[in-house]
C-alpha cells in the first residue's frame, strides 16, 4: 500500500519537473521530448496513475483529483508551448522565403538568333561603321517599284509567272532588294548611301546554291566624283572587315540574266 501523503509528495515532484522542463521547450523536438516524458504512455505521470491500486479505497477519489489536476496542468504547459512555438516557425518559415516583389526579375536567355540573322547583323554593322545607312522596303512590291522603275521592260524573262512569285496581276513577291533603292531615290536627295539587305523570293528549285527563299544584300553610293576605285575600295574593306586577313580580291565583268 501506498499512503496518500507518500503520493502527494512524487506529484509535488513531478511538477517541480515540470516547471523547470517548461523553461527549455525552445522549439518543438523539445516539446516533443517533454510530451514523452511527461505525457505518453509510458511517462511519469502515466507511471503515478498505475499506483492507484496501491491507494486505500477511501483516499483514491482525493487522489485521482490530484492526478487528473497534475495531466491537466502538464497538458495545458504544452498545448500552450506548442501553439506558441508553432506560430514561431511559421513566422520564421516565413521570413525565410520572403520574397521582395520589387527586385528585377532574372533574364533567362532562351535560345540564340539565327545564323542569318547574325550574319545579317554584322554586315549591317560593318556598312554602318563605313558611313552606309541600311534601308528596308516591303517584301510584297507593286510591278512599278520592281521592274519598271529599274528599266526592266514587260517582255524581259525575269517578269514571267516561272520567274517570279505574282500575288495578282500587278503585285508580287520582290525577287531582289533593289525597289528599296528606287523608294530610296525617290524620296531623299543625293548624297546617297545606303546597303539594302533582306529577303527575297524566285521560282527556283532547292538545290546547293539555289532557294526560293534567299536573303541579299545590295549597296548604293549616289554622290558626285565617285568612280570605280570607291566601289573596289568599300568591297576590299568590307571582304578584310567581314572574312578577316589573307583573302585577295579579284573584278570581273560578268552577265546576268535575270537583271
Amino acid at each position: 500500500m501506498i499512503e496518500l501523503t507518500e503520493l502527494q509528495e512524487r506529484i509535488s515532484h513531478v511538477k517541480e519537473e515540470l516547471s523547470a522542463q517548461t523553461l527549455r521547450l525552445e522549439d518543438l523536438d523539445s516539446l516533443e521530448a517533454f510530451r514523452i516524458e511527461f505525457l505518453g504512455r509510458k511517462g511519469k505521470i502515466a507511471d503515478l496513475f498505475k499506483l492507484m491500486g496501491q491507494i486505500d479505497p477511501a483516499d483514491r477519489a482525493t487522489a485521482g483529483k490530484l492526478l487528473n489536476d497534475l495531466k491537466r496542468e502538464a497538458n495545458e504547459i504544452f498545448d500552450i508551448r506548442k501553439e506558441k512555438l508553432s506560430l514561431s516557425a511559421l513566422d520564421a518559415r516565413i521570413e525565410s522565403e520572403r520574397i521582395d516583389v520589387t527586385l528585377p526579375g532574372v533574364y533567362h536567355p532562351l535560345g540564340h538568333k539565327h545564323l542569318l540573322t547574325q550574319v545579317q547583323q554584322e554586315i549591317e554593322s560593318i556598312f554602318l561603321r563605313m558611313g552606309f545607312d541600311v534601308a528596308t522596303g516591303p517584301e510584297i512590291e507593286d510591278e512599278y517599284h520592281n521592274f519598271e522603275a529599274l528599266n526592266i521592260p514587260a517582255d524581259h524573262p525575269a517578269r514571267d509567272d516561272w520567274d517570279t512569285f505574282y500575288i495578282d496581276d500587278t503585285t508580287l513577291l520582290r525577287p531582289h532588294t533593289s525597289p528599296v533603292q528606287i523608294r530610296v531615290m525617290e524620296q531623299t536627295d543625293p548624297p546617297v548611301r545606303i546597303i539594302c539587305p533582306g529577303r527575297c523570293y524566285r521560282r527556283d528549285t532547292q538545290d546547293a546554291t539555289h532557294s526560293p527563299v534567299f536573303h541579299q544584300v545590295e549597296l548604293l553610293w549616289v554622290e558626285e566624283g565617285l568612280s570605280l576605285a570607291n566601289l573596289k575600295y568599300v568591297l576590299e574593306a568590307f571582304i578584310h572587315e567581314f572574312f578577316g586577313e589573307g583573302y585577295e580580291m579579284r573584278l570581273s565583268g560578268d552577265f546576268f540574266p535575270f537583271t
